[in-house]
C-alpha cells in the first residue's frame, strides 16, 4: 500500500502543485516579471542585430494569421530573415516561455492563495503552464517552416493552431491575474465582505 501524502493547506493536491505553491510568492512573481521585460528587450535587440528590424515577424504578432498567410510571411522573410528568425526562436524563445509562464503562474498562484480561493479556482494557476506547452509546439513549427522552407509548408497549419492556442491561454492567464489582483485590492480597500 502506497504511503499517502498530506494535503497541503489552501486546497492544493500532492505532487507538482506543492512545488508551484511553494514558488508562488510575490517576490518570485516580481522577479519573473522583471525577467519578462529583460527578454522583451533581448528580442528587440536580437531582431536588430540580425537585420530583422522592419522585417515581417512570424508567430507572436500573428495570432490570427491563416496557414497561407504564415507561408507568405516565410517567403517574404527571405533566406537571411528565415535563418535569423530560426536563430532567435532556438536561442531566446527556448527560455522565454519558461520566464513568462513562471511570471503568470507565480502571480496567479500567489494572488489566488492570498484570496483563499477554493481548490477549483486555484487550479487556474496552471493555465500558464499550458501556454508554455503551446509555445514550445509553436516554436517547433516555426523552426520547421522556416528552417526547411519551402519543403515544410505543411507546418503552417499546426503553427496557426498552436499560436492561437498559446495566445488564448496567455490572455486567460493574464485575466486571472488581473481579476484576482483587483479582487484582492477591493478586499483591502472595502474590507473583507
Amino acid at each position: 500500500m502506497a504511503a499517502q501524502q498530506a494535503m497541503p493547506a489552501g486546497g492544493g493536491v500532492p505532487g507538482g502543485t506543492v512545488a508551484l505553491d511553494r514558488w508562488a510568492t510575490g517576490r518570485n512573481a516580481l522577479i519573473a516579471l522583471a525577467l519578462v521585460l529583460v527578454f522583451v528587450g533581448l528580442f528587440i535587440a536580437a531582431r536588430r542585430l540580425l537585420g530583422l528590424k522592419g522585417a515581417p515577424s512570424i508567430g507572436a504578432p500573428w495570432p490570427l494569421a491563416s496557414p497561407g498567410e504564415l507561408v507568405d510571411i516565410a517567403k517574404r522573410l527571405g533566406t537571411d530573415g528565415r535563418r535569423g528568425t530560426v536563430i532567435v526562436t532556438l536561442v531566446l524563445d527556448t527560455l522565454f516561455p519558461l520566464v513568462y509562464g513562471a511570471a503568470l503562474a507565480f502571480s496567479s498562484g500567489y494572488l489566488l492563495a492570498r484570496l483563499n480561493a477554493p481548490a477549483p479556482l486555484r487550479a487556474l494557476r496552471f493555465i500558464p503552464l499550458a501556454a508554455v506547452v503551446f509555445d514550445y509546439l509553436e516554436n517547433l513549427c516555426i523552426a520547421l517552416l522556416l528552417g526547411f522552407y519551402p519543403r515544410m509548408n505543411a507546418a503552417a497549419g499546426p503553427l496557426a493552431v498552436f499560436t492561437r492556442g498559446k495566445w488564448l491561454l496567455i490572455f486567460a492567464s493574464t485575466a486571472v491575474v488581473l481579476i484576482a489582483g483587483a479582487w484582492l485590492l477591493a478586499r483591502k480597500v472595502f474590507g473583507r465582505g
